[in-house]
């Protein structure tokens, strides 16, 4: 694609630039892949009519104008933005923001891992009721009279089985 086709990936470019993140934050931002920034902002393809609203949603002091048609300042409270010199508290603020989407991407890293242990108990569990079912099975079977006493005995606890 030529420059001219290319103006809304490099505008979606700058304004990552701007707001201080990577391809990889701002499209985890969006709940989009890198892949998919990627080929917006390389010119390969053009941003649908999807992400382009998700974009202003999410990031609501971007100007419409500026991201569709590049009309007008980039953003629609701070006209003057000059992208070199940020104050420190944006600065701080967008740390803050690149902090939090990476110990989101932790916790879901764990929660993911939380899953696949409950599947491993569930399946343990499902294991147990089937051997509990056998047992009451034959204990079903055998001709049990009155007179017969029964003694109970403790169980013992099962040893936890470790999985990779």
């Amino acid at each position: 694609m030529n420059t001219m086709e290319n103006q809304i990936g490099s505008r979606i470019e700058s304004l990552i630039t701007a707001l201080k993140l990577n391809r990889n934050t701002f499209a985890k931002s969006l709940n989009k892949s890198f892949t998919a920034i990627q080929i917006i902002t390389e010119g390969k393809s053009k941003p649908g009519y999807d992400l382009l609203e998700l974009i202003l949603t999410i990031y609501p002091n971007v100007n419409p104008g500026w991201l569709m048609r590049g009309i007008g300042e980039m953003f629609l409270d701070r006209p003057n933005i000059n992208i070199e010199t940020d104050t420190k508290a944006d600065d701080k603020q967008h740390r803050g923001n690149e902090y939090l989407f990476e110990h989101l991407e932790k916790l879901e890293q764990g929660f993911l891992l939380l899953n696949k242990q409950i599947e491993v108990k569930d399946r343990q569990i499902e294991a147990k009721d089937k051997q509990i079912e056998k047992l009451m099975d034959l204990l079903g079977k055998h001709d049990v009279s009155e007179n017969t006493t029964c003694k109970i005995i403790p169980f013992a606890p099962l040893v936890e089985l470790q999985t990779a």
